[in-house]
C-alpha cells in the first residue's frame, strides 16, 4: 500500500479545519485510523458516532488513459467534482469536518458527545482500520446512541411515477466471502493437451457458478423499502408494492433485470480473478480462480460454502476461504 497520500491526506485536513484539530480529542489507530471526540456538555448521554473512509480503490495499471478524466486530480467542471473517493468516501470525511468545523466557528456544542471514526482500509476489510476504531470504541465508549455510517443515494428517478427525491438508507450490510477455487492437472505440452485442463476444469466451475445464482428474496431490505414507497407512488405500482405476497415474482423479475436492483435481491457471485500458467504452449499443473460473494441478510458464510459446493460438483475442485468471511448484518427495524 502507497502510504504517502494518507499523510498528505492528513497535513490537509490539519491544515484545513483548524478549529477541529485545536477543540477535538484526535486519537490515531494504526497511524492512520482516525478518532475524533467532541464533548458534549451532557456525559451522562450516550455518544452519537459519524463513520467514514479515507481510502478509495485503486486504478489498474493501464487502465488510466480510459478513464474520461483523471482519477486522482480532484477536477471540478460543470458544478460536479471529479475523482477517487468523491463519493466513496471522502464525500463524508470531508462533509463532517466541514459541518463540525462551521459549528465550532459559531460557538455552538452539542449536548451530546460526538464521535468521528475515520478508517484508512475499508476497500480491503478494513482490519486494521475500521475493527481497530472498533475495539477502541468498545473500551473508551461502550454504549452508543446511535450510529452513522455511508448509505445510499438521494434518488430523483429510478421509480416509475415517484415525484418526489427518496434518499436509500442502509438497514444493513451485506456479508462478505471471498472464495479461491483451484484444480491441479498434468503439465505438458499444449500440442497435447487432455480432455480436461486444469484451467478448463476450473473455468467450467466458474461457468457453472455464473449460471446458477443465489436464490432472490425480497426480506434483505427490498420489501421494507417497497412497503415505505407504496403510498408515494401510482395507485397501480401502490397495489403492487402493497400486496408484495402476490406480486412478488415479478417485483424480483423487475428488480433483477438491473445490476444493482439484482443485488439488493440475493447473494451475488463475481468471479474476479483467473491465474493459470505463464506460457501459451505449456499445460499449467495449476490453475485458481477467485470469486467473490456478497452476503444477503439471511444468508451465512456456511450456507454458502455448502452451496457453492453442491453447484460446482466436482470432487477435483478444491475450495479455499481467502481472509476472513462475515455474514451479513441483521436488517435494523429502525
Amino acid at each position: 500500500t502507497d502510504t504517502l497520500p494518507f499523510d498528505q491526506l492528513a497535513a490537509y485536513l490539519t491544515r484545513t479545519f483548524p478549529l477541529v484539530h485545536q477543540q477535538l480529542k484526535l486519537q490515531t489507530v494504526n497511524h492512520y485510523g482516525r478518532l475524533y471526540e467532541w464533548p458534549g456538555t451532557d456525559p451522562a448521554l450516550p455518544p452519537l458516532l459519524l463513520l467514514a473512509h479515507q481510502d478509495v480503490v485503486p486504478v489498474l495499471p493501464g487502465t488510466e488513459g480510459q478513464w474520461t478524466r483523471p482519477p486522482f486530480a480532484g477536477q471540478q467542471a460543470g458544478g460536479y467534482l471529479y475523482g477517487r473517493g468523491a463519493l466513496d468516501d471522502k464525500l463524508n470525511v470531508l462533509g463532517q469536518l466541514e459541518g463540525v468545523e462551521y459549528l465550532l466557528r459559531t460557538g455552538f456544542r452539542p449536548r451530546r458527545t460526538v464521535l468521528l471514526a475515520f478508517g484508512h482500509d475499508e476497500e480491503t476489510q478494513g482490519l486494521r482500520g475500521a475493527a481497530a476504531l472498533a475495539a477502541l470504541l468498545r473500551r473508551q465508549h461502550p454504549r452508543l446512541a446511535m450510529v452513522f455510517d455511508e448509505g445510499g443515494l438521494v434518488k430523483a428517478d429510478g421509480v416509475a411515477g415517484l415525484a418526489q427525491p427518496v434518499a436509500l438508507v442502509g438497514v444493513s450490510e451485506k456479508g462478505y466471502l471471498t472464495l479461491e477455487l483451484a484444480a491441479t492437472g498434468q503439465g505438458g505440452h499444449s500440442s497435447m493437451p487432455p480432455a480436461l485442463t486444469s484451467v478448463g476444469r476450473v473455468a467450467a466451475a466458474v461457468a457453472r457458478l455464473e449460471a446458477a445464482p443465489f436464490p432472490a428474496r425480497l426480506d434483505g431490505g427490498v420489501s421494507g423499502l417497497l412497503t415505505y414507497l407504496a403510498p408515494a407512488v401510482p395507485f397501480g405500482k401502490r397495489v403492487v408494492f402493497a400486496n408484495q405476497w402476490l406480486f412478488g415474482f415479478l417485483i424480483r423479475k423487475s428488480l433483477a433485470a438491473t445490476p444493482s436492483g439484482n443485488a439488493a435481491l440475493r447473494t451475488t457471485t463475481a468471479p474476479t480473478m483467473l491465474r493459470g500458467g505463464d506460457k501459451d504452449n505449456v499445460l499449467p499443473i495449476g490453475a485458481t480462480a477467485t470469486v467473490n460473494f456478497r452476503l444477503l441478510p439471511g444468508d451465512s458464510v456456511g450456507q454458502v460454502l455448502r452451496r457453492v459446493r453442491e453447484v460446482v460438483a466436482d470432487s477435483l475442485v478444491r475450495l479455499r476461504v481467502v481472509g476472513q468471511g462475515r455474514d451479513a448484518s441483521p436488517v435494523s427495524g429502525t
